[in-house]
């Protein structure tokens, strides 16, 4: 079924498609091709897998799930400017693609939350979102609030290249091609391996198929934009260094407490290896290096 696929061949994918290079057209026929629906899911097992986790493995789920609640729902109310400031037709539709499937994601975790999680207060969106408030932890809010928050607030009245390219940087490269795919594969690697959660699985699976092709969107648009004036790539390089505390930060759980890593076999390094890994990958694709990551 759709939702199968081991997440490191879509990762794989991602990267071969990286290394011949995209074009919209080819992006956009991927989306249409790559539906779902996350309404149709059925968590009935899930609730049971969720309940014999334990408290304190619970603890630790409920905070990685948090995050990327939280983080969609941002990433879905920040693309619209997006959007609005891409030079071309054929960006602006494959944009508007993407703020489908972020929408969709959001609805995706909040019914992890309440019925996999059994949240109180999640029968609406904006519910679950504020029940699930106080356990975003400062490193998400400094990413998602602050650093893409200021991207996207530029570019509302903005629709310089310059300021397209440091949005797209923070939000395609750095959110999605370096935090959220490093912690996808390492939550989908975890159930894999305990044979967990199979809605919960193949949801994420969808996910971060999606976010691949996310990820590609935005290496494209930057590339296309270095092609046009070279000197765009100094404003890439300057995005990604001041914002990598922030992307730092994200790791950071909660009183440092690594177990909230080891608990599902891997630690804090393993995670940030993987994405800075990914991360060099990306930026090279688009042809800039950046010394010191």
């Amino acid at each position: 079924m759709p939702g199968d696929g081991h997440v490191d061949e879509i990762l794989d994918d991602l990267d071969r498609t990286l290394g011949r290079g995209a074009s919209y057209a080819e992006i956009f026929a991927r989306w249409e091709r790559q539906q779902w629906s996350a309404t149709d899911l059925d968590f009935a097992r899930d609730r049971d897998d969720w309940t014999a986790l334990g408290p304190d493995r619970q603890r630790y789920l409920r905070w990685v799930l948090t995050q990327f609640f939280q983080g969609e729902e941002a990433v879905t109310v920040s693309l619209a400017p997006f959007v609005d400031a891409a030079p071309l037709p054929e960006q602006r539709v494959a944009l508007a693609t993407q703020l489908v499937d972020e929408a969709r994601h959001a609805v995706f975790f909040q019914r992890v939350f309440g019925d996999v999680v059994g949240l109180d207060g999640s029968s609406s969106l904006g519910e679950a979102l504020s029940a699930i408030g106080l356990d975003v932890t400062p490193g998400s809010r400094l990413l998602f609030d602050e650093v893409l928050g200021a991207a996207t607030e530029r570019l509302r009245s903005d629709h310089s290249p310059d300021a397209l390219v440091r949005g797209v940087t923070v939000y395609h490269l750095l959110v999605e091609g370096t935090v959220a795919l490093a912690g996808q594969r390492h939550v989908l690697d975890w159930l894999r391996r305990e044979g967990l959660f199979p809605a919960m699985g193949e949801g994420f699976t969808h996910v971060t198929r999606d976010e691949s092709r996310h990820v590609n969107l935005g290496v494209l648009i930057l590339r296309d934009a270095v092609a046009a004036d070279a000197a765009l790539s100094d404003a890439i390089v300057e995005t990604v260094l001041t914002s990598i505390p922030a992307v730092l930060g994200t790791l950071e759980p909660p009183d440092g407490d690594d177990a909230y890593y080891e608990a599902f076999g891997f630690t804090r390094e393993d995670v940030a290896v993987w994405a800075f890994d990914s991360l060099r990958r990306k930026l090279s694709a688009v042809g800039v290096t950046v010394d010191g990551i």
